[in-house]
């Protein structure tokens, strides 16, 4: 409701037409060489999306399953005015910078729509375009990635996520607080973000 009210004010959208969904990032942490005995290829014509949606499933399903989720929770993404901002410009070509990077942090402090992206930023971002996936089925567009202890020090409570247009700096399109994930050797951390477009 209230991003409905925000574009109606901010750009004159009617405020029951097209709006976007926030929906959820999911989280789940793997040991990495169950994860990786998956097959999992990388990049934008990789199966990373469809994997993890597969893992997801069947893991609701048998809990004992032969790849277990040592962790798993999911959280409503929270859209940021800068990144809606943003989002805007890209339809009316005020600007051609894409969703291409997340990064993930250690702060517990609550998700707002008012921030500009991590609080505690740990280690360096990472790119969907190489080290993950994104495509858009539909009308979601879905964004996944996974890190490991080759991208972070470890050990690390993991607390926060966002995604950005940049490898640095930039602007962020959204971010989450999740429950702590303790990541160690020899673990992964998957995340699973989609955001639907839709009328309402």
């Amino acid at each position: 409701k209230y991003l409905q009210k925000y574009f109606a004010l901010k750009y004159g959208h009617p405020l029951n037409h097209t709006k976007l969904t926030n929906e959820t990032w999911t989280i789940s942490r793997f040991k990495q060489d169950e994860f990786n005995s998956q097959g999992i290829v990388l990049g934008k014509d990789g199966n990373l999306i469809q994997t993890l949606e597969k893992l997801t499933m069947e893991c609701d399903i048998n809990p004992n399953k032969s790849i277990k989720r040592l962790q798993h929770h999911v959280v409503e993404n929270i859209l940021l005015l800068v990144g809606l901002t943003e989002s805007a410009k890209r339809d009316t070509a005020e600007t051609s910078t894409t969703v291409t990077h997340i990064g993930t942090g250690t702060s517990a402090t609550a998700e707002d729509e008012s921030q500009s992206g991590l609080i505690t930023a740990y280690g360096n971002r990472k790119s969907f375009a190489t080290s993950g996936q994104r495509k858009v089925v539909n009308q979601t567009a879905k964004y996944n990635m996974v890190f490991s202890d080759a991208d972070l020090t470890v050990p690390v409570n993991l607390t926060e996520g966002a995604t950005y247009n940049a490898s640095t700096s930039g602007i962020a399109h959204c971010r989450v607080n999740f429950p702590t994930f303790a990541l160690v050797s020899g673990e992964v951390i998957t995340f699973q973000i989609n955001e639907t477009h839709q009328n309402g």
